[in-house]
């Protein structure tokens, strides 16, 4: 189990846009927003056909 270092949360995303949305609802928490880009993770290939087989990828 993974707990938060403190203020930061994880975009599982390589999308700089859905990235900068997260980040300024967090900002006026005092939370930031790091992408998976952040953190070397991989893209994805988003093969599917709609954006919720797209989300269980």
């Amino acid at each position: 189990m993974h707990t938060l270092d403190g203020h930061r949360i994880v975009v599982a995303s390589h999308n700089a846009g859905k990235l900068r949305e997260f980040a300024d609802l967090m900002a006026p928490f005092g939370i930031e927003a790091k992408s998976a880009k952040d953190y070397g993770l991989p893209e994805p290939d988003e093969t599917g056909t709609t954006f919720e087989e797209n989300a269980y990828i």
